[in-house]
């Protein structure tokens, strides 16, 4: 990963939630596929078909829940029924973090070429090994807990990914008296602080977020960023009524 990607977006995502076409459900018929092993401690590198038609990517045993890092040029589909991802638009190499539902971060780099694949599937070893853990994966390895001994020291941009991890994985605390921001007020929702962590510089912060309308809402990370901050997550970008989901702020302080 480079820092210009973090300039460019600030980690605000251009995710989106839209119905896929019949067309583009067909294409994949005859779509060329790889299948990788999830490997936190590396980046995975795939040659891509360089073209507009849709990239399906999706992980065996578990949903893909976001991907940090896209150009401003990509387009993303989100599959919130099955957990999948489609890329559209991939005309140079893209450095990408991908975010799973179970807490695996992956990075991959997409480099597009004429007779590249356009269907990836990344599946743990554990998922290889004996198909009957595939259910099981929502819980977060713990090897992962390693990673914040890393060495060399950590990049700007692997302590904001470090933060993160340890606030999906439930680390921090409810401050006394923590203020409400006011990036709140861009929809119709309620929004409750649940904990907060300090790191290097940088304070990590979880809410929880309920949509208090009566009609569905589709939540953007862009319409949350203020000033200051380094990354935003929401856990689920289309809530219903009275629904809730989590948004992960990173910003300075």
């Amino acid at each position: 990963m480079n820092l210009d990607f973090l300039r460019s977006i600030k980690f605000c995502l251009k995710s989106g939630i839209f119905s896929l076409s019949l067309l583009g459900m067909v294409e994949m018929a005859w779509a060329k596929k790889q299948v990788l092993t999830l490997n936190e401690d590396e980046t995975l590198i795939v040659k891509v078909i360089s073209q507009e038609g849709p990239i399906r990517i999706s992980v065996k045993g578990d949903r893909l829940q976001d991907v940090m890092g896209l150009d401003e040029s990509i387009n993303v589909e989100k599959d919130e029924t099955h957990g999948l991802l489609y890329l559209r638009n991939v005309d140079k190499k893209q450095s990408l973090t991908f975010i799973t539902e179970g807490g695996v971060f992956q990075d991959i780099t997409l480099i597009p070429e004429a007779h590249g694949v356009s269907v990836i599937v990344m599946r743990s070893k554990d998922y290889e090994e004996d198909p009957a853990l595939k259910k099981s994966l929502s819980s977060f390895r713990q090897f992962a807990s390693s990673a914040m001994n890393a060495q060399p020291p950590l990049s700007f941009q692997e302590q904001v990914l470090v933060l993160i991890k340890q606030l999906y994985q439930g680390r921090g605390a409810l401050e006394e008296q923590e203020a409400i921001p006011e990036r709140f007020t861009t929809y119709n929702v309620v929004a409750k602080p649940l904990r907060s962590l300090q790191m290097e510089g940088m304070r990590g912060e979880v809410y929880e977020v309920v949509n208090t309308t009566d009609t569905t809402l589709n939540l953007v990370e862009k319409d949350f960023y203020r000033i200051g901050d380094y990354a935003l997550s929401i856990g689920k970008k289309q809530l219903e009524s009275a629904e809730k989901t989590l948004l992960i702020v990173v910003r300075h302080g």
